[in-house]
């Protein structure tokens, strides 16, 4: 049997008691008007509210707001159809549900029922977590659901590696919309160095380096757009035997190690972020860069790829929108370092690089030869590759 909305219930003090898990069926008299019920949880646990409207529409007719006993907004919620939402609740007490008009009014019945499954709250977002300080504990390979109530919202969440190498986070949002972004996803260490930062509208799954035992910040935040769909999340032990970027490494003096054949994942987290990495020959010859970057644009350029000796020499400056491939001469047991900066244009997607021995017979060209006395020596009938680093450059040769 359902209880009906008595008024007037307008604001915490005069919201209408409901029961869990027994119907309430209420009314918005005007546009502007606002229903609230009070419900107690005995401990812990998740809130669900089963809302069923009187409307079937994409359009949104009325919001239901969650809140707990001292009034602070735990999520809200636009529908124009029946909808079922669920939260985390981190202790038992007094908590409210508020109805209210969206975009559009209706003046018809509406009815809700609450309910409360005792126990933790794992699994569901549970606010407030607006900064690194709250962040709710995530456990690795279990997914959390939750939800921006605002344009200015932010939810933050903690993991920690069990293991040194990769972790993976698996966004599946309320939006599938390629061409705008909904949602900006932040990664942070323990020091607050920010890993990564992402946008998108569409879900989306990116990667990042980690160490044993150190925690992890994951923050989800609106973007261009904003929507107030449930989201869920999950991150777990990235797969694969790729290794990943690790933050700080915006100078040559920082930059990350690698290792030959060994691809890396990477991301500039803005258009002022570097990536730089270290590489050493293990012979003489030619090493090739193969670039798999995150467009495929051949109109625009999208990233910045230098490469030095360890003098401070540059080799080579290439810019692109494109996945690439360019090879450079090295020596035996020096170190190259390889640099990525964006562009014209800026994009915060994933890219992957690695770094291996040249195939083929071709000799490389090896800086400085920007003089005739300085010139790389030919060999006949040998082909040499070589490229101008800038406009000012010049590559001098020689041959007997």
């Amino acid at each position: 049997m359902a209880i009906n909305e008595t008024e007037p219930n307008s604001t915490f003090a005069t919201a209408n008691p409901a029961a869990m898990g027994l119907a309430v069926t209420g009314q918005l008299a005007t546009s502007g008007d606002l229903d609230l019920y009070k419900v107690t949880l005995i401990s812990a646990g998740t809130l669900s509210v089963i809302f069923d409207v009187p409307t079937n529409s994409t359009a949104d007719y009325f919001k239901l707001g969650l809140y707990n006993s001292g009034g602070s907004m735990l999520s809200l919620f636009s529908t124009g159809v029946d909808k079922t939402y669920t939260v985390g609740a981190t202790a038992g007490g007094n908590y409210y549900v508020g109805v209210s008009s969206a975009t559009y009014y209706s003046s018809a019945q509406y009815s809700l029922t609450v309910t409360n499954t005792a126990g933790g709250s794992a699994g569901y977002e549970a606010e407030s977590n607006n900064t690194l300080a709250t962040a709710n504990s995530l456990t690795l390979a279990t997914p959390v659901v939750g939800q921006l109530s605002s344009d200015a919202d932010q939810d933050w969440y903690a993991v920690t590696a069990s293991s040194s190498g990769g972790l993976t986070l698996n966004w599946n949002g309320p939006t599938s919309d390629v061409y705008s972004n909904y949602v900006t996803l932040s990664i942070y260490d323990a020091a607050g160095v920010l890993l990564g930062n992402y946008k998108t509208g569409t879900d989306k799954a990116v990667s990042f380096g980690v160490t044993a035992n150190q925690t992890y910040y994951i923050g989800v935040a609106s973007s261009t757009y904003f929507d107030s769909g449930q989201y869920s999340l999950i991150v777990a032990k990235a797969s694969g035997t790729a290794s990943y970027e690790h933050e700080g490494n915006d100078t040559r003096s920082t930059a990350n190690v690698l290792a030959l054949a060994t691809p890396v994942l990477g991301q500039l987290s803005s258009d002022a972020d570097q990536d730089w990495y270290a590489v050493t020959a293990s012979s003489s010859g030619g090493l090739t860069l193969n670039w798999n970057g995150p467009t495929s644009d051949i109109y625009s350029n999208y990233v910045t790829l230098s490469i030095y000796d360890a003098a401070g020499v540059l080799l080579g400056k290439y810019q692109t929108g494109t996945d690439k491939a360019v090879s450079f001469g090295v020596t035996a047991n020096q170190t190259y370092y390889i640099g990525v900066a964006s562009s014209t244009y800026f994009d915060s997607g994933q890219y992957s690089l690695i770094v291996a021995t040249a195939s083929g017979t071709a000799i490389y060209e090896h800086e400085g030869n920007d003089t005739r006395n300085t010139a790389n020596v030919l060999a006949l009938a040998t082909p040499v590759l070589g490229q101008l680093s800038s406009d000012a450059d010049q590559d001098w040769y020689a041959v007997t």
